[in-house]
């Protein structure tokens, strides 16, 4: 039988299909505790999701209990010896460490069993540096009176129950190290600074800094974003660790308990985790990538300072801005988009070709194949738009599929009247050639492509280059169109020739006073 804990809530058992939702933290400290680094070798009726128990492990390893392979560290075993939630036994083991056993088991205590308070609104709306202190309050009144105002009987019997079992066992498990004396009760003030502490070292990943002063909003170093309830008693606190979360991943959620903490005390917990490390990126403002030093905890900033770029740097940023952007920001020439365009005509009508996709989103994935060698010196948009992106995707072809190209999908078409006339691959019905009617007298067949799979669309225009009629039928034209076309335009345009006899006339681009 299997069996979760969570944070709010006493131990409970899942069947096989809630695996799927369960926190898998308890299931992933208890694997690493018995050597096993690799679930998929037990056999499992309903295995854990790869992902969430990767997840569970990432939390253990910021909780401090599993090191980068995946092992138990001496604080993982220390840990796993305590039956609570992993991030419950963090914080029992930095109370006891603190010499606040008694602190430490009723915060836990708290957290692990349901919401003293008999409503949401019944807690404390004062201001207060945690929504905690209360709570505590009201369990301390409890055991003094056997009752508090606002608080479930029930509720305050099982906190304490919990607070009991807590703190009996830290005392088993703590002896030989720094504690208070037998007996002695923490009934002093607990101050918002001593219960955010400890909050921190369990609740590393929602340490939230606010985004704008006042505005309740912050980012947690998990990389959520939340709101800050306001029910909560905590007020304008520029740091703070999340305890209750709730909302949906991936959404702004809302935090409905917290602890103010400073941002020394962040500094003074987490300081050997806040390396300076570089970071290159693409500025949006300044059109440019540029570098910069870094120390963060997680999603959240600590200090920059200025850093040059190298060359290695520069070439992923890039790639990295373009792939948030699209690669229609860079210049797209008309002759690359043709050559696009051609090279998806082939793709379709010669699947067995095995044409490559120059799509948008097929570009995008391969950007350091085709794009990356292009980069060279290029650290601004204005770089990025000087590439030449029809010599970059020709090199991608190669010498043989580019000729092949230029052979089945060519960029001109040779017409009866002697013009080179260029095709565009990106019209509707494309390909299509653009000519005056006189250029093509004589022509019967319909020009074709992709080694005669795909007829050309024809427009035909006027002297004026205006469009008198679209085919990909010449013969049809100059049999039942033609005489009506001439009809019409050869009292607008007498200075060119409109032939009685299409078939037999002379192809011109040229007047009748120049043949």
């Amino acid at each position: 039988r299997l069996w979760t804990e969570g944070v709010h809530g006493s131990l409970l058992p899942f069947t096989p299909p809630e695996i799927r939702r369960a926190d898998l933290a308890p299931l992933a400290l208890e694997l690493a505790h018995w050597g096993i680094t690799d679930a998929a070798r037990l056999a499992w009726l309903d295995p854990p999701p790869a992902g969430h128990l990767a997840g569970a492990r990432q939390q253990l390893q910021l909780l401090g209990a599993l090191d980068g392979q995946g092992r138990l560290t001496v604080l993982g075993v220390t840990m796993a010896a305590i039956p609570a939630h992993p991030r419950l036994a963090r914080l029992l083991v930095a109370a006891r460490e603190a010499g606040r056993p008694s602190l430490g088991s009723d915060l836990a205590a708290l957290l692990a069993e349901r919401d003293l308070f008999t409503g949401a609104g019944e807690a404390s709306r004062k201001a207060s540096g945690s929504d905690l202190l209360d709570r505590l309050e009201a369990l301390r009144s409890y055991r003094r009176l056997g009752r508090a105002a606002g608080v479930d009987p029930g509720a305050a019997a099982a906190v304490d129950r919990a607070a009991r079992h807590f703190r009996e066992m830290l005392s088993k498990e703590g002896r030989g190290t720094a504690r208070r004396a037998p007996g002695e009760e923490e009934e002093s003030a607990s101050d918002a600074r001593e219960v955010g502490r400890l909050l921190a070292v369990a609740f590393p990943d929602r340490i939230g800094r606010e985004r704008e002063p006042g505005s309740g909003r912050y980012l947690l170093a998990g990389g959520q974003g939340a709101q800050l309830s306001p029910r909560s008693a905590v007020r304008r606190a520029p740091w703070l660790v999340a305890v209750e979360v709730a909302g949906k991943p991936g959404l702004e959620g809302e935090i409905r308990l917290a602890s103010a903490l400073e941002k020394e005390c962040v500094e003074e917990l987490f300081g050997g985790d806040l390396d300076w490390r570089r970071e290159v990126e693409w500025d949006e403002r300044a059109g440019r990538v540029v570098g910069r030093e870094v120390r963060r905890l997680g999603a959240l900033l600590f200090q920059e300072r200025p850093a040059a770029a190298t060359a290695e740097d520069v070439v992923p940023a890039l790639l990295a801005a373009l792939r948030r952007q699209g690669i229609e920001v860079l210049d797209w020439s008309p002759a690359a988009r043709q050559l696009r365009a051609r090279v998806e005509l082939l793709r379709q009508s010669w699947p067995e070709g095995g044409w490559p996709d120059f799509s948008e989103a097929s570009l995008l994935a391969s950007l350091e194949e085709w794009l990356a060698p292009w980069l060279a010196g290029v650290t601004s948009l204005a770089g990025l738009r000087r590439v030449d992106l029809s010599a970059a995707l020709a090199q991608l072809l190669g010498r043989e599929r580019t000729r092949e190209l230029a052979r089945l999908a060519p960029e001109r078409l040779a017409v009866p009247s002697g013009s080179s006339i260029r095709l565009d691959y990106e019209a509707d019905g494309g390909p299509v050639l653009a000519v005056k009617l006189q250029e093509l007298l004589g022509l019967a067949d319909t020009p074709q492509v992709a080694g005669g799979r795909v007829p050309v669309l024809i427009h035909l225009l006027s002297p004026a280059g205006r469009p008198l009629a679209v085919t990909r039928d010449l013969r049809s034209f100059w049999n039942q169109v033609y005489p009506e076309v001439k009809k019409e335009m050869k009292g607008r345009y007498p200075k060119h020739p409109w032939p009685d006899d299409p078939w037999n006339a002379a192809p011109t681009r040229r007047t009748k006073k120049h043949p």
